[in-house]
């Protein structure tokens, strides 16, 4: 895109204005609740989350708490950077206690507000190197009011993960159109740690980019994000086989989920208001944003069934389960091409036309925002251990616990701390413990996992106590040691340029 100098009136500081905008922006949710069918799965990550960092887990894998107490290994597999913030907002559960709430209902709340308020501010950044200061902060909040990040990420499926990447994707533009190879690398890692489906649909944009505009050092960042975020991508690539994961059938069968099919209406009409917006900002100056142009057919065309035999052709496309996510690639581009406008009138005119369309879908599609939360959650399908047997807990309703409640422990206590089981026994011999097995537990007693259930059996010599420990696999560990290698390489690599620089200026002095 070809960059328009700022004005050359006083610079005015508008992250203010984005902050409180985005702010205004998430008040229905407290007027009208979180109804998002994401929502139960982020709070119970988040809160358990939450729960064992304050207890010194810094970087949880195992959820000792979730699935009634039995543990999930959900966070080996789930990218958990946004989960940090819920956690730094853990205060707030003393208010859930008194407006009678879902424990950890307002630090997903408070956190989706920093999220939007970041995405806002990230994109501010970005697109003051195309346009002036107020139409970049006019433009962060059109951003915000896309249909398919407001309404349908927000609203419909309070999507933290997916969320996150609409910060990421617009730092990762710039950063790669300033030379920033360090910060570029950083950006994309962040995309990494938080949602990996939007990383993968985001990356032939920034490659198409970088290729165009003839950058090709800034490719390099890219494996130095991977490298980056090796320590969550070695051990949940490498231990895939150890879980049950549903992204390919059932209702994620992507063949089910093209925006053209009937159950999908709300997402068409989405792609169509970002069709008719954009294709209305292109109309001044269209050979300015023939590349977001192509971007957004392109992305539009990838949720609709015509493009099925695409699917078919790339099989690893499968993974993405809903095609409907290409919206959030139309949702940059739309922006995009709307910073060819130099009309503030235009852009808060269009601004109004998002909101309605979405507040529209908040307030009448989706009817009331009941808030269903359930304390005893379980989430066995999504992340259920290769020992577990699926009909054990489904009975109708997947997360129907009662099979589990059902099971004995007699003369079994547990005490569950992060990373840590305590257990008593009165028992001797092999002795079924209410936690789910893993590889990752050692203790000073053998221990397998039960037949059909995967609990945990230890071998009591004699009646006592013993204690579990989750440890870090040998992919874990690895992982570590890339991250740590590759962020010292990168600081001394910006130190030893830093010095070069200082030296080239003393020289250059009379």
């Amino acid at each position: 895109m070809q960059q328009i100098k700022p004005a050359t009136a006083a610079p005015k500081n508008w992250n203010l204005p984005i902050i409180l905008a985005a702010l205004l922006l998430t008040l229905p949710i407290y007027f009208r609740g979180v109804k998002g069918f994401d929502f139960i799965t982020h709070i119970v990550f988040s809160r358990n989350f939450a729960a064992q960092f304050w207890q010194g887990d810094f970087f949880p894998r195992w959820l000792v708490n979730e699935n009634l107490g039995f543990g999930a290994p959900s966070l080996m597999y789930y990218p958990s950077l946004q989960y940090y913030i819920t956690a730094l907002f853990a205060p707030l559960n003393l208010l859930d206690n008194y407006f009678s709430l879902p424990q950890g209902y307002l630090a997903a709340c408070a956190t989706s507000v920093v999220i939007m308020a970041c995405a806002a501010l990230a994109m501010n950044k970005y697109l003051k190197t195309h346009t002036t200061p107020a139409n970049a902060a006019l433009l962060a909040i059109f951003y915000l009011t896309a249909p398919y990040f407001y309404s349908v990420d927000l609203f419909m499926r309070f999507a933290l993960p997916e969320m996150c990447g609409f910060i990421f994707m617009p730092l990762c533009l710039y950063y790669s159109e300033k030379n920033k190879t360090a910060k570029l690398a950083f950006g994309y890692a962040g995309l990494l740690l938080t949602h990996l489906l939007t990383a993968g649909i985001f990356t032939p944009v920034l490659v198409l980019k970088v290729i165009l505009e003839r950058n090709y050092k800034m490719l390099f960042a890219l494996p130095l994000g991977v490298l980056l975020a090796a320590y969550y991508l070695l051990p949940a690539l490498s231990n895939h086989d150890l879980v049950s994961f549903q992204l390919t059938a059932g209702i994620y069968n992507y063949g089910r989920n093209f925006l053209d099919n009937g159950s999908q209406t709300y997402y068409l009409l989405a792609a169509g208001l970002t069709l008719f917006v954009s294709i209305f900002a292109l109309i001044p100056k269209p050979r300015q944003s023939y590349f977001w142009l192509l971007i957004l057919c392109g992305s539009v065309f990838m949720a609709l069934s015509y493009s099925k035999f695409i699917w078919e052709l790339l099989t690893p496309l499968a993974l993405l389960s809903f095609p409907w996510r290409f919206l959030s690639i139309a949702s940059l581009a739309t922006t995009m091409i709307m910073a060819q406008y130099n009309s503030r009138f235009i852009i808060g005119s269009l601004i109004g036309v998002n909101l309605c369309f979405s507040l529209l879908a908040i307030f009448v599609h989706f009817g009331s925002g009941e808030v269903y939360l359930q304390n005893n959650m379980i989430t066995i399908d999504d992340y259920r251990t290769k020992w577990t047997d699926q009909s054990l807990f489904v009975t109708g309703d997947s997360r129907d616990p009662s099979h589990l409640q059902k099971q004995s422990f007699r003369g079994v206590s547990v005490r569950r701390l992060a990373r840590k089981l305590i257990v008593a026994s009165a028992n001797s011999g092999w002795t079924t413990i209410p936690h789910f097995y893993f590889p990752n537990w050692h203790g000073e007693y053998q221990i397998r996992p039960q037949a059909h259930t995967g609990f945990i059996e230890i071998y009591f010599p004699h009646s006592g106590t013993t204690e579990l420990y989750f440890t870090r696999n040998s992919e874990e560990k690895l992982g570590f040691i890339i991250t740590a290698l590759t962020l010292l390489g990168i600081l001394f690599a910006r130190r030893r340029k830093a010095v070069i620089d200082l030296a080239g200026k003393q020289n250059n002095r009379p």
